[in-house]
């Protein structure tokens, strides 16, 4: 901005064109006071004069008129300097409420609440006496406020305004021109409507003094959740926010058998039957639990993680766990088939090499599927001895059908009790399928056999030769070689 306020130099016409046109007729004035102060001071003194060779003093009039010039100087010399002194006060002032009203519409004004403003500027809502004047009027300490609503800001008024005031610097009237004069910035927004349920896709102008009155709809970014979604989002223990039409998810603690969250019943879960072979009562008592039934399921965090639960206890044995199953099944079948086929043998039958070979074959699977049972290691010396102690061949005359029942029937508890263990650990229903093999004990006791030394002799003929029992084995009756 050109200077035009300073100095005590005459100012010429192009710093008078320079000044606000709102101070102009006060700077021609100061112009014209300069110019008078300047013409007489610079008026030189009377001079006398020859006359026919004598020098005639000038006239007293003369003298007069240069003491008027002087005077006069001296006075357009003081009023220029006081008019200057004034206008660039009055500059001052308009430089001053130029930039407050730029302030003032770029942020914009609070309301101020009408009434009777005291010391400290505070309101004061009621009159007392130390408050009003001898005329009635309000004393120095109190001013009355008259109500005004809040002024919005308004970024491009204020720039607009500023652009065309002479009395702001010259750089933000620059910068007001360059902000009125940009173009739209067009930026994209996203916000959920609360009545659709849907995520909209809006943009609008950045560079509009209201951004929101010029928002465009441009389209639908995230369709609203359907109820089934929210159903289905909840069911998997998703929380939804609540703006989206959700809440917390759903926890579950779904009893077997009932339906869980979500509505649906789990298609895996089997219809527990009763028991065939054994009561519950004696399930429970044998093994703590009923091994047919869904044990009582841990809280679930979602109905869908409570259906899964649920699903995985339906599910086969894996891995090592099934394994032992299968051994345990294998056992108990073995067990099964060679009991089965010693009940049906009598004394004579055992003479008979096809009978002995078959009842050999049978106790032999039967080890080697004990040996798996019991996790034992290869079939030979101590291993064998024990399982021949656990389970004795029927071909020993001091083993008796009875005692061996007996036996195969605690073994297949031995096994039963492996594969509750196996399903058990893993927290699986038992599969219906496999009732036979977990049983219970027997309730009666069974009572010793009369041992071999006392067992009465058993005779047959094999091969035309007569044989007998002695001392527990069977030998030819006329040489009392013993029967291989």
């Amino acid at each position: 901005m050109a200077s035009y306020t300073t100095g005590q130099a005459p100012i010429n016409m192009q710093q008078v064109s320079a000044v606000p046109s709102a101070y102009q007729a006060d700077a021609l004035e100061l112009a014209r006071a300069q110019r008078l102060a300047q013409m007489l001071s610079s008026a030189e003194p009377a001079q006398g004069q020859m006359v026919s060779g004598r020098y005639v003093a000038p006239a007293l009039t003369q003298n007069l008129a240069q003491l008027a010039n002087a005077i006069g100087s001296a006075y357009y010399s003081n009023k220029a300097e006081t008019q200057q002194q004034s206008l660039a006060k009055k500059i001052r002032e308009g430089q001053n409420a130029a930039l407050a009203d730029y302030i003032s519409q770029s942020e914009g004004k609070p309301p101020v609440e009408g009434g009777i403003y005291g010391p400290d500027n505070k309101l004061t809502m009621q009159t007392t006496p130390d408050m009003i004047g001898p005329q009635g009027e309000l004393t120095s300490q109190y001013k009355r406020v008259e109500a005004r609503p809040a002024v919005p800001a308004n970024q491009r008024a204020a720039n607009l305004n500023a652009a065309q005031n002479e009395l702001l610097p010259d750089w933000m009237r620059q910068f007001a021109i360059k902000e009125v004069t940009k173009g739209p910035d067009y930026k994209e927004i996203t916000q959920y409507n609360q009545q659709t349920g849907n995520t909209e896709t809006y943009r609008y102008n950045a560079n509009s003094p209201d951004p929101r009155s010029t928002m465009q709809f441009l389209g639908v970014s995230k369709p609203a959740l359907s109820a089934s979604d929210r159903i289905t989002f909840g069911d998997r223990g998703i929380t939804i926010p609540a703006n989206l039409g959700g809440g917390s998810p759903v926890v579950s603690n779904v009893p077997a058998g009932s339906v869980p969250a979500g509505g649906q019943v789990n298609p895996a879960q089997p219809v527990v039957k009763p028991a065939t072979n054994a009561s519950s009562n004696d399930l429970i008592k044998t093994y703590g639990y009923d091994p047919f039934k869904l044990p009582a399921m841990p809280p679930q965090p979602s109905g869908e993680a409570a259906r899964d639960w649920q699903k995985n206890a339906y599910k086969p044995l894996e891995g090592t766990a099934g394994q032992k199953v299968d051994g345990a099944k294998m056992y108990y079948n073995s067990l099964e088939k060679y009991n089965n086929y010693v009940a049906t043998l009598t004394p004579a039958d055992l003479a008979n090499p096809s009978v002995r070979s078959r009842l050999n074959s049978l106790y032999a699977t039967a080890k080697l599927t004990g040996k798996e049972a019991n996790n034992l290691g290869v079939l030979n010396g101590g291993d064998e001895r024990i399982l021949e102690e656990v389970l004795p061949n029927y071909k020993d005359i001091t083993v008796t059908k009875r005692n061996l029942n007996r036996i195969v029937q605690d073994q297949k508890e031995f096994a039963s009790g492996i594969i509750v263990e196996a399903y058990g650990t893993q927290q699986k229903v038992v599969p219906e399928n496999m009732r036979k093999f977990v049983v219970v004990p027997s309730m009666q006791d069974v009572k010793a056999d009369t041992s071999a030394k006392n067992a009465p002799i058993q005779r047959a003929v094999l091969n035309n030769k007569a044989i007998e029992t002695r001392n527990g084995k069977w030998v030819y009756s006329a040489t009392g070689t013993a029967v291989k």
